[in-house]
């Protein structure tokens, strides 16, 4: 069914999706506007409701849920690769 699945392999994928969550929620973050800082850039107070700026964080939060998307594909993909091992390199 699986390549070669043991427990390490599934050590290894929850540690890969809880980083991967980790980085999207500090990101994710990095949008909200508190202190007048919007991605570290620093904007005066009236500009932080301007509807260009608004736009770009909302884009900003789009892609970032399509790489996190794509990057939650690439660990869960490697289930179903065999395992090499260091004297055969190549499966």
């Amino acid at each position: 069914m699986f390549g070669s699945w043991n427990w390490m392999n599934g050590i290894l994928l929850l540690c890969l999706y809880l980083v991967l969550l980790i980085m999207y929620f500090i990101l994710v973050n990095e949008v909200r506007s508190g202190k007048n800082l919007i991605m570290h850039v620093t904007f005066p107070y009236m500009d932080l409701t301007d509807p260009e700026i608004r736009r770009i964080c909302e884009t900003f939060k789009k892609k970032l849920k399509r790489v996190l998307w794509a990057l939650a594909v690439l660990p869960f993909s490697s289930i179903f690769l065999p395992m090499c091992h260091w004297r055969r390199p190549f499966c």
